[in-house]
Parts: structure tokens; C-alpha cells; sequence
């Protein structure tokens, strides 16, 4: 018996159901270890064989929303990784349903991204300086001793 063409969407749509579920069970195993367990990012990304960030957003996005009915399945756990890192999670994935924003959408919303923006550049500096605590290692402790030596001047 052959499979039709339907037969196979309803598949792959299936298997893509699946795919996101298995990212938020991802998510909330990291949250348990990264949380509670107090592992370290660099640790468990080099167990697994992914970087220490996809380790804190899994995390953080799984602390913003650890109950399933707080979610939207109708957006991409990329929307929610962009609202978790927002100061209103639960606001921004509203907005982005409302208004159905892409992820880029989303993120120039949050960002409140207007053209000429003088904040931009020490905006994207502290994404930086962000992304390296984050990652922790040699560089992200190194940084740490020179932000407290900066703020115990």
C-alpha cells in the first residue's frame, strides 16, 4: 500500500509536534541541572556536544515558562527564547500571537529597535559582554574579576 501524499504532510506535521515537545522536555531536564543541581553550563554543553549559550537558553526559557498552559503552541520555542530573555516573558508572547511576528519581528519589538537608536551600539555591547558571562569559561571569569575590580574602585 502506497502512502499518499496527505498521509505523509500529516507525518512530518506530526513529527514536528514531537520534535517541539522533545525541546521542552530538553529544557526542563537542563532546568533541573542548571537550577538545582547547580551544574555549569561549559559542563553540561560539553557533555551533550552544544554550546554553553543553547544551555542557558534552554534553561531560562524553561524558567519563564515551566507550565505547559503558560506556552503558545501555536509559536516556535525560538519565540519563547526571545521572550524569556525579555523583562515581561508572558507580555511579549502575547504581543507576538496578537500581532503573529516572526522571530525577527519579535526581537526588533523587544529590543525596541528605531532607526538612529544612539543606545544601539552599547546595547549590542552588552549583548556581547552578556553572551561571554553566559558562556563562563577562562573569558567569562576573567571578565567577572574585571567588572568587580572596576565596581571596588
Amino acid at each position: 500500500m502506497e502512502l499518499s501524499y496527505d498521509q505523509l504532510i500529516d507525518q512530518l506535521i506530526e513529527m514536528r509536534k514531537e520534535e517541539a515537545e522533545r525541546l521542552w522536555d530538553q529544557a526542563s531536564v537542563v532546568f533541573v541541572l542548571r537550577n538545582k543541581m547547580q551544574a555549569k553550563a561549559g559542563d553540561l554543553a560539553s557533555s551533550i556536544g552544544c554550546s554553553a549559550v543553547y544551555i542557558n537558553d534552554l534553561a531560562r526559557t524553561f524558567g519563564a515558562f515551566p507550565d505547559p498552559t503558560a506556552r503558545n503552541i501555536e509559536l516556535t520555542f525560538s519565540h519563547h527564547k526571545l521572550c524569556a530573555k525579555s523583562d515581561s516573558p508572558e507580555y511579549w508572547l502575547n504581543m507576538a500571537e496578537q500581532n503573529q511576528w516572526s522571530t525577527r519581528q519579535l526581537q526588533d519589538a523587544i529590543k525596541g529597535k528605531k532607526k538612529d537608536d544612539p543606545l544601539e551600539k552599547v546595547r549590542k555591547l552588552y549583548e556581547k559582554i552578556e553572551k561571554v558571562l553566559d558562556e563562563g569559561g577562562p573569558e567569562g571569569e576573567w571578565l567577572q574579576e574585571q567588572i568587580r575590580a572596576f565596581f571596588s574602585l
